[in-house]
């Protein structure tokens, strides 16, 4: 199987160092940047909310979910010990309850299906109290999620995932080396994408194989009289440039293909032409051939 052709760069006397160091300098600033990345603080929120209506949530909060809380949930869900380890004793301000929407809707669920607190619980709500927590949580979710409607959340940049990181070698060489093979799997995010800055996190482990990739990418490299290239194998040693040269030699052919068959139809009709003169020896026949052309 012929072998793919070389991506060719202009030769510079520099850019033996200069190539390596853009590979591994790729590969750095598309990982390494996620470490910090993943610190930058939350954009403001838009202030479009109706400001009324957070107003009387925050009121709704303070009179009726907070005492139901208290009298029926923190004999069990409180403090270091408290039962699935659901602490409510310090989601005292819708500022609380904003940092954890997801607890706050699984209470709301089971309240509404009658699961907490549980049977044998020395203290029930009235349904009237339980569809006040159900609506007011419903209601606060609905609020929050216009406040935050023209919020897209952290930017978090994030490494090259190993399908992005092949591609964008392949570009940058025009040959498939395929240097993530040896990366781990990308994780993927609750919806199920493998490319997000949240899943696409960054360890020292994760950087040395990076780092592992770029040389593997570096021993592909290729200094040749007029330039640079790389090469689809490894090219380590003397053999390894020679198998490269002459992959390089019948890929050409293979893409210029020769058809003989003119040239030995044409042969063998000269061939025919001379048959008389087949006995006569070499000498005789220039001797005869220069004297025609006299």
């Amino acid at each position: 199987m012929p072998a793919c052709p070389a991506y060719r760069l202009p030769y510079s006397p520099t850019r033996r160092c200069s190539l390596l160091a853009f590979v591994l300098a790729v590969i750095a600033l598309t990982s390494v940047s996620s470490l910090f990345g993943q610190q930058l603080p939350p954009q403001e929120p838009s202030l479009h909310a109706n400001a009324a209506v957070l107003r009387r949530l925050n009121d709704d909060f303070t009179k009726q979910v907070v005492p139901a809380i208290e009298r029926y949930c923190l004999q069990c869900h409180r403090g270091a010990d408290a039962e699935a380890q659901l602490d409510l004793s310090d989601d005292r301000t819708l500022a609380a309850v904003r940092q954890r929407h997801q607890v706050w809707n699984e209470i709301a669920r089971r309240l509404g299906a009658h699961e907490m607190p549980p049977a044998d619980a020395s203290q029930q709500p009235t349904d009237h109290e339980r569809e006040q927590i159900v609506r007011w949580v419903a209601e606060f979710r609905r609020a929050e999620a216009e406040r935050t409607a023209q919020d897209p959340g952290p930017n978090l940049s994030h490494r090259l995932s190993a399908a992005e990181y092949n591609y964008t070698i392949r570009d940058l060489t025009g040959v498939d080396i395929g240097p993530a093979r040896e990366l781990p799997v990308d994780p993927a995010n609750e919806a199920g994408f493998d490319n997000s800055g949240e899943s696409l996190t960054m360890s020292p482990a994760l950087l040395q194989k990076y780092f592992l990739a770029a040389q593997t990418v570096a021993n592909h490299l290729l200094l040749l009289p007029d330039g640079l290239a790389f090469a689809p194998h490894h090219v380590i040693t003397d053999t390894d440039r020679d198998k490269y040269c002459v992959a390089r030699i019948v890929d050409f052919y293979d893409r210029h293909p020769v058809d003989l068959a003119d040239y030995f139809a044409a042969s063998l009709q000269i061939s025919l032409a001379h048959d008389d003169d087949s006995a006569a020896s070499d000498d005789d026949r220039l001797v005869r051939r220069y004297a025609n052309e006299k």
